[in-house]
């Protein structure tokens, strides 16, 4: 363990500088409905309770991408001399950011309210399980051994349970009056 690097502060920063915004925007959707005396409390609308949650979490997932993604890179240091690695590396790299585009899409439309958080946010989820094989078969044609190999029980062990929890997800925003509510614009 080496010293706490300007990274690592990034890091944090992002962290809560994203959990801050969450709130604040939670809150301030709150003080606007609380002025309206004829709206009472039957409609639920603004980020807050799940949503705010869904949000949280969709900021700690682009963290995750953005650490995995550098912890993938240092191992790439002594693989330089395998043939065809450079490709596979490559299409790695490329994985990485479109799933941080879309992460930061689906973030920015959530915190924004617009309508189409919930579409991107089911089209992250389906784009998971897609780059998690198509990195398999990139790499296990390129480098040969195929599919089978490269495959793990660890690996499957963390996809499907991921899988499974963001599908719940998808669910509350497809089924939820606060995101019908709340993603208007």
């Amino acid at each position: 363990m080496g010293a706490f690097s300007i990274w690592h502060w990034i890091i944090l920063l992002a962290i809560i500088g994203g959990i801050a915004v969450i709130v604040r925007k939670s809150r301030s959707a709150r003080t606007t409905d609380n002025t309206d005396p004829t709206k009472g409390n039957s409609e639920l609308e603004g980020i807050g309770g799940w949503l705010a949650l869904l949000l949280v979490l969709q900021t700690l997932g682009i963290l995750n991408i953005v650490l995995s993604a550098h912890l993938n890179f240092k191992g790439y240091d002594g693989l330089w001399d395998v043939p065809n690695i450079s490709f596979v590396i490559f299409t790695d790299v490329a994985m990485n950011i479109v799933q941080l585009a879309l992460g930061l899409t689906v973030l920015w439309a959530g915190l924004n309210k617009k309508r189409i958080f919930v579409d991107l946010f089911f089209y992250q989820w389906l784009l998971t399980p897609v780059l998690f094989i198509l990195g398999l078969a990139i790499a296990g044609s390129l480098l040969g051994g195929g599919f089978s190999d490269l495959l793990t029980v660890g690996d499957l062990g963390e996809l499907f349970p991921q899988v499974f929890f963001v599908g719940l997800w998808v669910w509350y925003t497809r089924a939820s009056v606060r995101v019908k509510n709340t993603m208007v614009n």
